[in-house]
């Protein structure tokens, strides 16, 4: 099991100072590299072979689930765009509807329903009930410790392949808005023997119930005392704004958002469908398959989704 403690090679009053919990600073890179003899590689090594499963997770907790339209497009686009070997749904409960058959019916033997009870302890610590995802944020860590794989939130539509990153024991995103303060957990890739995994799930030793503690903070915590362990990538998933979430159902994108769209490796569509109307996280009329057809960046994404169709924006 992977413990904390200093690197070997570093000086230890140089480990005290570069272990504490507020790097922000700009100059924390600069110093680390001039002062820190011995540090771990602020790069975590590439493996020639890929060693990240082919494997895509999703998790659902719930008293019933009716897959929505945009769940079975995030879903589409994860079969799309990685091509993986399988898709596990783990839920403690069965998926219905509509949209739940449609993927089952195209890609039958692709995707997988596995059942999951939930999650009501970590480390023997009752998780806060009030916070509805602390459930799944555990649960993805030990799923991705059994499998190994790509863990995905069921409102993220993938834009590229993650073939380059199956190269790394551990990839990672920052939380929006993309600052040195948190990482974010709703996109993440793992191998089986990821020793950042390992540190993660021991993290939750100290779990305390609140919001944003275990699941975004601790998390760059541990990347700030172990470089060498995970990849992050800045853009591995970009949640549009108010703005921006307004110009992708238009043509009118502006500098800013079409290199940040170019570059990431999905689109986190929740905020998008909030800031346009809560109508469209579920299935009605207005939001369906015939918005394909639309001359529009959304209308483009949702091509990308579920054709297949080159993304051109």
């Amino acid at each position: 099991m992977f413990e904390f403690g200093p690197h070997p090679k570093v000086h230890s009053s140089l480990y005290n100072f570069f272990s504490t919990d507020d790097f922000a600073q700009p100059w924390y890179d600069i110093a680390r590299r001039l002062y820190c003899d011995g540090c771990p590689a602020l790069e975590p090594p590439r493996h020639p072979e890929a060693v990240v499963p082919n494997l895509v997770h999703y998790i659902w907790f719930d008293t019933s689930w009716e897959m929505t339209f945009l769940q079975m497009v995030a879903v589409s686009s994860a079969l799309q765009v990685l091509h993986p070997d399988h898709v596990l749904v783990h839920s403690n409960v069965q998926p219905t509807g509509p949209h739940w058959t449609y993927l089952v019916t195209r890609y039958r033997d692709r995707i997988t329903w596995h059942l999951l009870p939930k999650f009501l302890k970590v480390w023997q610590i009752e998780l806060n009930p009030s916070i509805p995802h602390a459930n799944s944020d555990i649960a993805r860590l030990h799923v991705l410790r059994k499998y190994g794989g790509i863990y995905l939130d069921s409102d993220l539509i993938v834009l590229k392949s993650h073939e380059p990153f199956r190269h790394y024991d551990a990839v990672i995103g920052p939380a929006y808005p993309y600052t040195a303060d948190n990482l974010q957990n709703s996109h993440v890739l793992f191998s089986r023997d990821s020793k950042f995994l390992d540190a993660y799930l021991q993290s939750y030793k100290a779990y305390d119930g609140s919001f944003l503690f275990n699941p975004v903070i601790l998390p760059m915590r541990l990347y700030r005392k172990h470089p060498h362990l995970i990849r992050v990538e800045k853009l591995i998933n970009f949640c549009p704004q108010r703005e921006a979430a307004h110009m992708l159902f238009s043509n009118q994108l502006d500098a800013v958002v079409r290199e940040q769209l170019q570059r990431a490796y999905s689109i986190e569509f929740s905020g998008v469908m909030e800031n346009q109307g809560s109508k469209f996280l579920v299935a009605t009329p207005e939001f369906g398959f015939h918005l394909l057809n639309e001359d529009t960046v959304f209308g483009a994404i949702l091509r990308l989704a579920i054709n297949g169709s080159q993304l051109t924006i």
